[in-house]
């Protein structure tokens, strides 16, 4: 398991500076400054991708080495959930707010249909990318979305994946596979995609597809949403809520020993 070390790190100018969170970076940038360089990303792409980081994630890369070592490849690395915002600031940091995975996929949705960039759908059970697809087309008119491939596939089936992602050759591809392996697969394919970027969006494609509902909007301002989906679903939503108890009392439990340092 990765070091603990908490600390504030410079790594560029100041508004792209990032957060150790115990071995998992974090970029310490609210919504419209994560949204405004996801948005730069698109428009100079590379081989780069771009990761949402819930508590769950970042708890998970802790004790999986090579999570962990995925997440530090990522091009920015952006705090979905409420916990990893609380978890900065209980350290002293400037995080004030999150950046909603399924409105991060949304706005990049609508700036390349904006500018005719093609787009790419991976993830989640067959069927599903392809009516996330078609709904997106239709919200956003002129979005060009140039292939969709579930996200139940194996090692053996990677290669055909990738060249198929490669023929399409897409601006912008989301991947929604679930942590480790949607942060797996960019990690190690990201760099030979050099014309697109990678965005791990997680349950996003299902709610673009109407399979999923989002939480109402006062529950989302709240950073309640978690709550939500717990009661919403509770068998799914209890045993990732031991996740959050975990991560919180571990994150708790370090400050009040006076682990991890504060300022840049």
């Amino acid at each position: 398991m990765t070091a603990l070390q908490g600390e504030l790190r410079p790594t560029g100018p100041e508004s792209s500076r990032r957060w150790d969170c115990f071995g998992v970076p974090v970029d310490l940038v609210g919504r419209d400054e994560g949204l405004r360089r996801v948005r730069q990303l698109l428009t100079q792409p590379g081989g780069q991708w771009v990761a949402s980081l819930n508590p769950e994630i970042v708890y998970a890369a802790w004790h999986d080495p090579l999570l962990a070592a995925a997440l530090r490849r990522a091009t920015l690395s952006l705090a979905d959930g409420i916990g990893v915002v609380w978890a900065n600031r209980l350290f002293g940091g400037p995080l004030r707010e999150r950046v909603p995975g399924v409105d991060l996929l949304e706005n990049c949705l609508a700036v390349c249909a904006a500018e005719s960039w093609p787009v790419y759908f991976l993830g989640a059970v067959p069927g599903v990318a392809a009516e996330a697809a078609r709904r997106a087309a239709q919200r956003w008119p002129g979005l060009a979305v140039v292939g969709t491939y579930h996200g139940y596939f194996g090692s053996e089936d990677d290669e055909r994946v990738l060249r198929s992602i490669e023929a399409a050759a897409p601006r912008l591809i989301a991947v929604g596979m679930g942590h480790p392996k949607q942060e797996a697969w960019l990690s190690r394919n990201m760099p030979q995609l050099r014309g697109s970027v990678g965005l791990a969006c997680g349950g996003s494609i299902d709610v673009l597809a109407g399979r999923v509902r989002r939480a109402p909007a006062w529950v989302r301002h709240a950073n309640v949403e978690w709550l939500y989906r717990v009661l919403a679903a509770p068998r799914v939503r209890l045993r990732r809520s031991a996740t959050l108890l975990a991560f919180g009392y571990r994150i708790a439990g370090h400050r009040l020993r006076g682990h991890g340092k504060t300022g840049p």
